[in-house]
């Protein structure tokens, strides 16, 4: 298991801007956090915590 701790203000402005991911490293470990998007397709899964995909506004 691992835990990522992250300042509160950089979690709400990720929250609440066009920022799609973090990403960082410490050695050889590479970190890769990014906002989950609801899907383009019709899907079974519930995705009612992801973010809107941008390009459904197209």
């Amino acid at each position: 298991m691992m835990t990522l701790y992250i300042p509160k203000i950089m979690i709400a402005q990720f929250a609440n801007n066009d920022t799609v991911s973090f990403e960082g490293s410490y050695g050889e470990v590479q970190l890769l956090l990014e906002k989950d998007f609801t899907g383009l397709d019709n899907v079974s899964e519930d995705q009612n915590d992801n973010y809107p995909n941008p390009l459904s506004f197209k």
